[in-house]
């Protein structure tokens, strides 16, 4: 099991349109990749810019080469880069339990 999780902040404002492409984005990946486990969006709820993805992959490669590849997630990332502020935190777990 390959797992992510990922921390931004969005600009202030843009927090609807964020949760609207992740919602849309989701869904699709629900639809569509049956390799993927969890695609979970949550927001920090003491800064409401804070936003943390959880994800959740079979393997690496269900995520680089499945996931990554989605026109859905290229737009997504596309959107996202002019939503956000900073650096995204990327942080890679493997399941040991």
């Amino acid at each position: 099991m390959f797992t992510l999780g990922v921390t931004l902040r969005v600009k202030k404002g843009k927090e609807g349109e964020l949760i609207e492409t992740m919602r849309d984005a989701a869904a699709k990946v629900r639809e569509n990749e049956k390799d993927t486990v969890a695609y979970k969006v949550f927001r920090n709820m003491k800064d409401p810019l804070q936003f943390f993805f959880f994800e959740q992959y079979t393997n690496r490669e269900s995520w680089e080469q499945v996931h990554n590849g989605m026109p859905y997630i290229k737009k997504a990332v596309q959107k996202l880069s002019g939503l956000t502020e900073g650096e995204l935190e990327i942080t890679e777990y493997e399941s040991i339990v």
